[in-house]
């Protein structure tokens, strides 16, 4: 809750590990628990009436409440950690006190930051190619043997992968910089870049085809690839059963009826997987550390992850009507905002809330009666004052002197056709004043 003097009522609960060390500490809230996960939906009564428990295995989330004297002074209370090297994810708040004569403007905006750039995006994208095509031709040269010739194979990756892989990344991207895109509206943009690329994923109307048939459309157009840039040195066909084990080893088949022979060579391939990555890496882990610090500056930290995603659920109370929010509204002065973590991708994801106050006992002073009794002519008197600044001026001075007087003297520029005159007379008219 944010209060008139700036001042804030703040009540947190989130998972634990979703919260910096410093906001656990006794002292930084009035009071503190730990407690189980509980639903959205489930929620009954305040945070701050949640019975006092310790931490264990079960009460694996924090809840905290407490009085602060102003935004500044709230505590981090969240945290989305980074790979080694790069910012973590957190909620920043920008809150503004306006004040506007007979009216008083909050301004409260609070970011989930996520840590993508446009040009570090194209870097680490550049860099992970880099790193996995020539990784990936050298497990499968390892798994095929020598009779395999996988150059051409690999040349199609880079020279037509790549470049479809780049634009998935965009629209991803783009998509991801408007506000509130359908997953449909999403999928539809990738499935008309894949049809591009010969992978149809629409039917003869522009709709999408179901997962099956996606799934199916994807396996197809693999073997195809395969079949047409996979050379036995011999030159031979390549037989079906290796195309089969390549697309099992890729995860694009499942394994569920595999013969004891199958799987066998299945392991094989994971075999040739481990020794390449150690011979190069080290192990699995050492090649994680490199593939997620490229992954997050692309993908971000929230998409990057998605078994580690959040859910958010946050509530504001303001002085006055609220009178611009992205929000969705519960009351005149109040707001909530459910989202996910993955809609921060790529520049944040940012809580919008403006609220408006007017001033009843300086109307009162200043015109002997209240004229800005409803949200329109609120809103109007705000509008007309931050368009002008003499008008904003001589808004502050009849406050200060307890006049009109202001209003009729300015502007400076007193022509016929005066933006600044036409403003002065629509000030006089929504308050009702003579001419």
């Amino acid at each position: 809750m944010l209060k008139a003097d700036g001042s804030v009522s703040r009540a947190i609960y989130q998972p634990i590990e979703a919260t910096p060390d410093e906001a656990l500490k006794p002292g930084k809230w009035s009071g503190s628990t730990y407690t189980r996960p509980v639903r959205h939906q489930q929620w009954t009564g305040k945070i701050a009436d949640l019975p006092s428990e310790e931490r264990s295995l079960n009460n694996n989330y924090f809840a905290a409440w407490g009085e602060f004297k102003s935004p500044d002074e709230l505590p981090q209370a969240f945290v989305k950690k980074a790979p080694e090297g790069l910012p973590d994810g957190k909620l920043v708040v920008d809150y503004k006190r306006e004040e506007l004569g007979l009216v008083v403007a909050y301004r409260w905006q609070e970011t989930l930051t996520d840590i993508v750039t446009i040009d570090d995006m194209h870097q680490a994208r550049e860099e992970l190619a880099d790193l996995l095509i020539p990784l990936g031709q050298k497990i499968l040269d390892r798994a095929l043997g020598e009779e395999y010739d996988t150059t051409k194979l690999f040349d199609w990756f880079q020279q037509t992968g790549q470049p479809w892989a780049f634009e998935m990344i965009d629209v991803l991207v783009a998509r991801g910089g408007l506000r509130e895109p359908t997953l449909e509206q999403i999928d539809l943009a990738l499935a008309q870049i894949c049809g591009r690329y010969g992978l149809v994923l629409t039917d003869s109307t522009g709709k999408l085809l179901s997962d099956a048939q996606c799934c199916e459309a994807r396996v197809k157009y693999a073997e195809k690839v395969l079949r047409e840039c996979l050379r036995r040195r011999d030159g031979g066909e390549v037989p079906a059963t290796d195309i089969e084990k390549i697309l099992q080893w890729m995860d694009m088949k499942d394994r569920l009826e595999n013969s004891k022979e199958q799987l066998q060579e299945y392991e094989a391939y994971k075999a040739a997987a481990k020794a390449v990555v150690a011979e190069n890496f080290g192990d699995d882990e050492k090649l994680s550390e490199v593939l997620q610090p490229l992954a997050a500056r692309i993908l971000g930290l929230y998409l990057s992850e998605p078994l580690d995603s959040h859910d958010f659920q946050y509530t504001l109370e303001v002085p006055g009507t609220i009178v611009k929010t992205n929000g969705t509204l519960l009351s005149e002065g109040i707001v909530r905002w459910t989202f996910a973590g993955s809609e921060a991708y790529p520049f944040g994801y940012t809580m919008e809330c403006e609220s408006l106050v007017a001033q009843t006992d300086f109307e009162r002073q200043l015109l002997g009666r209240s004229v800005l009794d409803t949200r329109e002519a609120i809103i109007d008197y705000v509008e007309l004052i931050r368009s002008d600044e003499e008008l904003r001026g001589a808004m502050a001075a009849c406050v200060a002197e307890k006049c009109t007087a202001p209003l009729y003297e300015g502007p400076k520029d007193r022509g016929l056709f005066s933006e600044s005159q036409t403003m002065f007379a629509a000030m006089r008219r929504l308050l009702k004043l003579p001419e």
